[in-house]
Parts: C-alpha cells; structure tokens; sequence
C-alpha cells in the first residue's frame, strides 16, 4: 500500500480507539502492519492505536510478532502513564505545602479526556506554579542550584524517574507584542478561582486549566512545537478531545477573537482542517471554518516530522555541541513558515538571540 493508504489506515485505528465506528478495515499483512507500528511511534500514539487494534475482529489483528512488540511497549506506556500520574500529585503536593497554587499542565490534563487515559503516551509533567518569576527560579534553585533557567520554566528534577518542568508562564509567542498581550492573559489567570479545574488522579485530584483557558493554550502549545521542533499526531489528538467537551457560540467567538489578536486565527483554521481529515471531528466542535491549504501543509509537516520532529530529514544540520549552528539551522528550518506566519516567523531569530541573552544573566545569577 501507499504511504498516503498506510496513513489513513492509522486514522482508523486512532478513531476506533475513541469510540467511533468503522464500517470496513482491510486485512494486512506483517509488512504493512510494521508500517503502522512505526508510524505510531513516530507520532507519539502507539498506546492508542493499540486501543483501536483491540476494537478489531479477531481475523483483522496483526500477526503474533508485531502484536507482541505493540503489547510490550503497551505495558510500559501504561506504567509510565501511572508514574506521570503520581509525579504530577507528588508535585502539586510540594508547592501546596509552599503556599503556592498550581496546575498540571497537558500530561494528566489531556489524559483524562481520552476513554482509556493511561493508553496515551505520558510525557514529562509541567507544572505551573503561582508566584512570579523572581519566587520561582530563586525556589528551584534552592533545590537545585545547577538548574537551568528558560524564559517560560525551569527543568527541576525527576519524580520516580519522572521529569519535571517548573512552569514560570505555561507558553510564548515569538512577536513581542502578541507575547505581551497573552503573558497579561496569562497572568489574570490567578485572579479567578474558576480558572481552575481538576482531574481524577488515582484517590484524590489534581488541579489542571479549566476549559477555556485550556483551548487557547493546547492550540498555542502545538504551534510552539511546529515552530520550535516539529508537532506529532498526539498533540493534534488532545485538541480534538478537548475540543470534542463542548464549546458554546460565545465562547468560540470569544477564542478567535483572542488568537487572532495573537495572529493565529489562520493557524487554529488549519489544526480545524487536519482534526477535520484525521479525526472526524464535527463541525459543530469546532472554532472556526478549516482552511484546506494551511491544513493540509500542516498535515504534512505533522506526518513528515513525527512527534518533537524527532523523524525530521530536514534538521540534519544540527549539532547538540554546536549553538551557532543551532541557531542557524532552526532559523532556516523557519523559514518554510514565512508566507503562513510570517510574524513568528520574522521575529523568531530577535526572539533567540534575547532568549541566548537571558540565560547568560540567569546562570550566573
């Protein structure tokens, strides 16, 4: 089969793990189902398509080998999804104990969305903590001296093997006008109890974005990821089940009218198109009307790069020892952006050299 029919058979099996119905799916052999396999690790979804592979009649499986690879790798998705799970409780917990509030942001948040949760892929935990910047970096600090300062969070230690990021802001924008203006969004957050929600965690719950202010950010948090590395299929998935809980007219208006004062409105028309093409999300889910030529660049760029653009061909310019040519290679990788969104686009290289600065200062600080 094509990899355009290999692709679409991976949609399949992605819906059927959600619950949709699927009138016809094709028996494959061990080469083709190789193919699935693959692809689902390279987008980060491989626990999901399991979940789908479990909805199929006995004669549609795949044979003994690739199902024991997929069952392996199974087991350790949900154990790590359980380690993820405690980790967020155990970090919530500690900044509790400070007097801080926080949420859990994605990671448990978008789990609990999904119809089997520790089928997703669980990542490391963010954690956004109230208290400003200065409280943040000088708490973490305190416990790890050597830990390195980032504009929007800190890596601060492992929790049962389990790493942990210290959310100073849960995200950024590139312009720093549009950076200005969600920073001021984002910091309103705390003045709101009702902002805040939480999610089942084993015995007790933790504190995650409410509804509202989660639409925004995953939308945000998946054009980071297009800019900064690459996005996979998972991140796309979490919006469409967050998308998928309801959102009243009002309310879409009200996020269109936000992400286009952050120039994103043509990006959320094209994460419609692909939620739209992939997941069968109905219109009435969605914010805006899918835009078929940004969507389906995005959806190629989703397919090609994989998840954190770790399967990107094009990024063989980098060197982890060399920052320089870093800098260069992301800023050209960019460039393929610039007629779609050419204000990220056009400010990333200022935005890097800032950020470069910045952590000059706060190392030595």
């Amino acid at each position: 089969m094509s990899t355009f029919r290999m692709a679409e058979i991976l949609f399949k099996l992605l819906r059927l793990s959600t619950g949709e119905s699927v009138t016809y799916f094709p028996k494959l052999n061990a080469q083709e189902w190789q193919v699935i396999y693959d692809m689902a690790v390279q987008q980060s979804v491989l626990g999901l398509v399991f979940g789908g592979i479990e909805k199929l009649p006995n004669d549609r499986w795949p044979e003994k080998m690739i199902s024991m690879k997929f069952y392996a790798q199974v087991k350790y998705i949900r154990s790590f999804s359980e380690m993820a799970a405690e980790a967020s409780l155990s970090a919530v917990r500690r900044f509790h104990r400070e007097g801080c509030r926080s949420v859990i942001l994605k990671g448990i948040s978008s789990s609990a969305l999904y119809p089997v949760p520790n089928l997703r892929s669980a990542g490391d935990v963010d954690i956004w903590v109230e208290g400003g910047r200065k409280w943040i970096i000088n708490f973490c600090r305190g416990i790890n001296p050597a830990s390195k300062v980032y504009y929007h969070h800190i890596p601060l230690a492992k929790i049962n093997g389990v790493e942990l990021e210290v959310h100073i802001t849960p995200t950024w924008m590139n312009n720093p006008f549009a950076n200005a203006r969600l920073q001021r969004w984002f910091r309103d957050f705390w003045k709101e109890e009702g902002n805040i929600a939480s999610v089942p965690c084993g015995d007790a719950e933790v504190p995650v974005l409410d509804l509202s202010y989660n639409r925004i950010f995953l939308l945000i948090h998946i054009f980071r990821h297009l800019f900064t590395d690459g996005v996979g299929l998972r991140h796309l998935m979490d919006y469409d089940r967050l998308l998928r809980q309801g959102t009243s007219e009002e309310e879409k208006r009200q996020v269109m009218a936000f992400l286009d004062k952050l120039n994103l409105a043509g990006f959320a028309s094209a994460v419609m198109y692909v939620l739209r093409e992939v997941f069968n999300l109905p219109r009435e889910c969605m914010l805006t009307e899918p835009d078929s030529r940004r969507g389906a660049f995005l959806l190629r760029e989703i397919m090609r790069a994989g998840n954190f653009g770790r399967y990107d061909d094009r990024l063989t310019g980098e060197n982890g020892g060399n920052p320089a040519r870093n800098f260069f290679a992301r800023t050209l990788r960019s460039w393929r952006f610039i007629a779609q969104y050419p204000s990220e686009t056009l400010w990333l290289p200022f935005f890097k050299i800032w950020h470069f600065i910045y952590r000059k200062i706060y190392k030595s600080v």
